[in-house]
């Protein structure tokens, strides 16, 4: 949270100020969550003693504070598919590569590559044929009619 603060009077004068808490942009937050997520500290609930924790990396729980993230069970590996765990993993997913004429930021340009990498797999494109609805005309009253068109498209996905 941070504070903004907002000026009113004649003029631009600041006769009247109004401060408000107010949620830091998105990114930023997102940002500080995952440092605080690669820093998180496994924890286990040790039976028998009600309310009773301690660090399975053998620190004590006073070493932890209140600002520290704490896991019980360590995250899936979502690059393997586990269809008890609903993961459908990333060989063969599909993703998107904007074409560079497309304003998209420098990450999202990354994005398809970042999920095949990141699980060891490669980008695999190949080019697929659709049909499409085109050169369609309106004729009064109420009824359009189109021809169907074959469109090659460009498609992506991660393969070993």
């Amino acid at each position: 949270m941070k504070t903004t603060c907002k000026c009113h009077g004649v003029s631009g004068s600041c006769t009247t100020k109004t401060c408000w808490r107010q949620l830091a942009d998105f990114r930023r937050i997102g940002n500080y969550l995952k440092r605080r997520y690669t820093k998180a500290i496994h924890v286990n609930f040790q039976e028998g003693k009600l309310g009773e924790w301690n660090v399975a990396s053998g620190q004590g729980l006073s070493q932890v504070s209140n600002t520290d993230l704490v896991y019980l069970e360590k995250s899936p590996d979502y690059c393997k598919q586990n269809l008890t765990l609903s993961i459908k993993g990333t060989l063969n997913r599909e993703c998107k590569r904007p074409k560079k004429s497309e304003k998209v930021s420098r990450r999202e340009r990354k994005s398809c590559r970042r999920l095949c990498t990141s699980c060891g797999y490669q980008i695999h494109r190949w080019t697929e044929e659709i049909v499409i609805s085109c050169q369609c005309k309106f004729f009064w009253c109420c009824a359009v009619k189109c021809r169907k068109c074959l469109v090659k498209t460009e498609k992506y996905s991660c393969k070993r």
